[in-house]
């Protein structure tokens, strides 16, 4: 029989030393940071659940957060040639919205943004200004408590579900 190898495995015994690297760079567990994005998702649905004009749309929302393994850290620094101290989306949040209404991915951006320090030039608005293979969702970081930098996508159901299963997701 043919034994399966994870790719975590490869890195983890094969590239030892890149490896201790960026677990080192990390400071935290995957658990820890899985437990600080929890935390920081907190707020954000206070701010949701208590803004007016929001409560009033009554649309239903989902957030989803993910710290990244180190195996994808990994590739995203030969990918992007960059050493693991200039990403800045180690961990991500995804928030989606049940709505047609795409000026409320724009009013929880705000909110977003008077709760976390945004991090100059890391805006992008695909909902303006779509991909080539018609991706919508507007992306930014923000830095969270203890000046920790979180990826967040911000986008309508349908958006996602483009993005995931659609001609995005086969582009």
């Amino acid at each position: 029989k043919m034994l399966k190898v994870s790719a975590k495995w490869v890195i983890k015994f094969l590239h030892r030393d890149i490896y201790n690297q960026i677990s080192e760079t990390l400071t935290l567990s995957r658990e820890q940071r899985e437990e600080y994005i929890e935390n920081f998702i907190k707020p954000i649905n206070f701010a949701i659940e208590n803004d007016a004009y929001l409560k009033e749309k009554k649309f239903k929302y989902k957030i989803t957060g993910r710290a990244k393994h180190i195996y994808s850290i990994y590739n995203k620094t030969i990918i992007r040639n960059k050493p693991i101290e200039e990403l800045y989306d180690l961990q991500a949040i995804r928030i989606i919205l049940d709505t047609k209404e795409i000026d409320l991915c724009y009013r929880i951006y705000e909110k977003l943004i008077e709760l976390y320090r945004s991090v100059p030039d890391t805006f992008k608005d695909y909902i303006k200004e779509p991909k080539p293979n018609g991706y919508q969702s507007l992306h930014t970081i923000v830095s969270g408590p203890a000046s920790m930098n979180i990826e967040v996508q911000l986008r309508s159901f349908a958006m996602h579900k483009i993005a995931d299963s659609g001609v995005a997701a086969h582009w």
